[in-house]
């Protein structure tokens, strides 16, 4: 199965990598608002559109969160930093939310 995929810009790599809700739980009304700015979910005119970016978003976290594990020879895994690599989830959950909102308030359907 392949998946659409954006390209994304340095800025929002940058700001991907550095995003960490303030709360892990909530993701508040002001990092909603910078989420859908930054990665222009405003623009987006279908599902496509924002399943694309959704997809990027999951890919490039899913990358990041490989720098801190390892496996051994049985496939183990091991945390190099386990904080770290919660606090990429907790973003990455907190940016695919907002995502997965507008994608249901835009055309009322996941």
């Amino acid at each position: 199965m392949e998946f659409k995929m954006v390209e994304f810009s340095e800025e929002v790599k940058s700001f991907l990598f550095s995003y960490t809700p303030e709360d892990e739980f909530i993701t508040s009304l002001s990092e909603i608002k910078q989420i859908r700015e930054v990665l222009g979910l405003e623009s987006c005119k279908s599902v496509d559109d924002f399943t694309a970016i959704r997809n990027t978003v999951v890919k490039y976290y899913k990358d990041l969160k490989d720098e801190y594990v390892e496996y051994d020879d049985a496939g183990n895994h091991y945390f190099k930093d386990i904080d770290r690599y919660f606090q990429l989830s907790n973003s990455m959950m907190s940016v695919t939310a907002v995502i997965d909102h507008y994608i249901y308030a835009k055309f009322n359907t996941l």
